[in-house]
C-alpha cells in the first residue's frame, strides 16, 4: 500500500492565485490571528463564509466603539460654547451682586 501525500501544500495553494489574492489572503487571516484571536490551527481549516462572518462581527462591534468614543469626545466649538455660557453666566452675577 503507497503511503498518503499531501497534495496541496502551503507553496501550491499560493501559487495557484495572483499575487494580490495572495496578499489579501495572508492579510485576512492575519488579522483573524492579531486582532480577533482565532488561532492558525482553526482558520486553517474554518471555511471562507466563517472567516468572513467572524471578520464583518468584529468590524461591526469596532465601528460602534468608534461611534461611542466620538460621541464622548470634547471638539474645539463645543469648549467655546461651554466658556460662552460661562462667560454669560459670571456676567450675569456680576449683574445681580451690582459689581
Amino acid at each position: 500500500m503507497a503511503l498518503l501525500r499531501h497534495f496541496l501544500s502551503g507553496k501550491i495553494l499560493f501559487s495557484l492565485i495572483s499575487s494580490n489574492q495572495e496578499r489579501y489572503l495572508k492579510d485576512e487571516l492575519f488579522g483573524c490571528f492579531k486582532h480577533i484571536g482565532i488561532p492558525f490551527q482553526v482558520l486553517e481549516k474554518m471555511p471562507v463564509r466563517d472567516r468572513k462572518f467572524y471578520i464583518a462581527k468584529h468590524n461591526g462591534i469596532v465601528e460602534e466603539e468608534e461611534k461611542k468614543e466620538k460621541g464622548n469626545t470634547i471638539d474645539g466649538e463645543m469648549i467655546n460654547k461651554y466658556t460662552d455660557m460661562s462667560q454669560l453666566s459670571d456676567i450675569n452675577s456680576r449683574k445681580k451682586n451690582g459689581k
